[in-house]
């Protein structure tokens, strides 16, 4: 099962960001479905990806992510996990993505989200 991650670095900055991605190879690892970062609304840096499972992040980050980012003199991020259970792709440009939104509904159930959604796309 696909899952997402936000992960918050208040240590971050997209200076420190363009170093440690220039390392990372994030055109395409094993298993990266979808990735976007910028400025943290709480100040820091804010990445947002998608990985195809638990299994292929955790083996990116254990090979690539963690060495480099401490090597960067970064501490352990925050990071918020969640299972996918859709996504909606326009079909347009990424290289056009200027707004990645992640919204939380806390109580709602998948049935609820799902008629909601309905609504709104309607």
């Amino acid at each position: 099962m696909a899952i997402a991650l936000v992960i918050d670095n208040p240590e971050g900055s997209q200076e420190i960001y363009e170093k440690v991605r220039a390392q990372l190879g994030l055109e395409g690892p094993a298993g990266g479905i979808f990735h976007a970062a910028g400025p943290s609304p709480d100040g820091g840096w804010r990445v947002c990806d998608v990985w195809e499972s638990d299994d292929a992040f955790n083996a990116f980050a254990a090979a690539k992510i963690i060495p480099i980012t401490q090597e960067a003199g970064l501490s352990a991020p925050a990071i918020t996990r969640f299972e996918v259970a859709e996504t909606i792709d326009s079909g347009a440009s990424r290289s056009g993505i200027g707004f990645v939104q992640v919204v939380r509904f806390p109580n709602m159930d998948a049935a609820t989200f799902d008629a909601l959604d309905k609504e709104v796309t309607a």
